[in-house]
């Protein structure tokens, strides 16, 4: 009997000691950061007259940098910048019209680069259920923004797709604002107004190794 309970104590010890030295285990979480690769990643736009929609412009423009940070595969953080001075007609325009096309949309017109910078920025506070909510800043105002999206993550590539559109009136670009509510525009007047409403296609490709740390 006294044989039996020795066992049963060295057991009970045993188990005790498993027990303790599991609790003290120290949980590890993979954390990865990936920058932008910004040769392949683009931000392209379409806009158009807000009359005659068939009268429009598209283009690409460029990213200057971006980061990503993610936990067990799940995007925790992100920051995106694009330079509008890269943009770059994609429609039919001419060639001989391309440079008086860029250098309207850089003048006070739209975008004022001389005065207020040539970078756009995207922080990027969720990304759940296919939803991106961030912060966009132009011509040094901040709106929030919600971003249908796609996304992929590795260990050594993120990607994120997406299609939206932005309202640019409400960032102060001249060009687009609207005439005051009640006025009537002759047919000539109507072909000078422009839709406030621009359609973005967003695809960024980032890269990097992800790195197992210590989870807080």
């Amino acid at each position: 009997m006294k044989k039996t309970l020795s066992y049963l104590s060295v057991a009970a010890l045993l188990l005790t000691t498993a027990c303790g030295e599991k609790n003290e285990e120290v949980k590890e979480a993979i954390v990865a950061s990936y920058s932008v690769n910004t040769t392949e990643s683009v931000l392209s736009w379409e806009g158009k007259k807000l009359y005659n929609p068939d009268h429009k412009h598209t283009g690409n423009v460029m990213f200057s940098e971006g980061s990503i940070t993610t936990e067990d595969g799940v995007i925790t953080a992100a920051n995106f910048v694009v330079d509008l001075k890269t943009t770059v007609p994609t429609d039919e325009t001419p060639e001989e019209k391309r440079g008086y096309l860029i250098g309207h949309l850089m003048s006070a017109d739209f975008f004022a680069v001389d005065s207020l910078g040539n970078t756009a920025t995207l922080e990027v506070t969720s990304i759940e259920n296919n939803m991106l909510k961030g912060d966009l800043t132009v011509m040094g105002l901040t709106k929030a923004i919600e971003i249908p999206v796609t996304v992929a993550i590795s260990a050594e590539t993120v990607t994120i797709n997406g299609t939206f559109e932005v309202n640019m009136a409400q960032f102060g670009v001249a060009f687009l604002q609207q005439p005051a509510e009640g006025t009537e525009l002759t047919e000539e007047e109507k072909q000078n107004v422009y839709d406030p409403t621009v359609y973005f296609t967003v695809n960024v490709i980032a890269n990097t190794n992800a790195t197992a740390v210590a989870a807080e």
